[in-house]
């Protein structure tokens, strides 16, 4: 694949992500608005990180600057993990519950979203995503 079409790529995405977030809904679950939610964002997240990933390894423009705030965010994510291996329950600590669905996998798709598009932070349509995003929350 090229550059140009993989990046064309990780736009719509994005925009699935703002638009399709907030709006995914599944009636039909136990808890329809943050655990259906919560798995939306995290699969387009994943599809999100592997399609920069191979666009990272090909071409140094959209490797990620290691700045002191990456140095945290790992730091964090470093303790965070420690914390929940060694802690009473480890599988809560990773997964949390079905009502919040925000453990530790959930910081690990934030953190993988927050590198994507701190990575292409010149390739993103800003203006556009702001406009969508205060669309789709109104």
């Amino acid at each position: 694949m090229t550059t140009e079409r993989i990046l064309k790529a990780i736009k719509i995405l994005l925009f699935i992500i703002v638009i399709g977030t907030p709006l995914f809904y599944f009636g039909k679950s136990v808890y329809p608005y943050s655990l259906t939610k919560t798995f939306f964002f995290q699969a387009c997240v994943e599809i999100l990180f592997f399609l920069w990933l191979y666009l990272a390894l090909t071409d140094k423009r959209y490797r990620p600057a290691w700045t002191p705030l990456w140095k945290a965010i790992a730091v964090f994510l470093a303790v965070f993990t420690i914390t929940a291996i060694l802690g009473v329950d480890p599988w809560r600590s990773f997964w949390s519950t079905e009502g919040r669905a925000i453990g530790i996998i959930a910081f690990y798709h934030f953190a993988a979203f927050a590198l994507v598009i701190s990575s292409l932070k010149n390739e993103i349509p800003w203006k556009s995503i702001l406009y969508t995003s205060l669309g789709t929350a109104s």
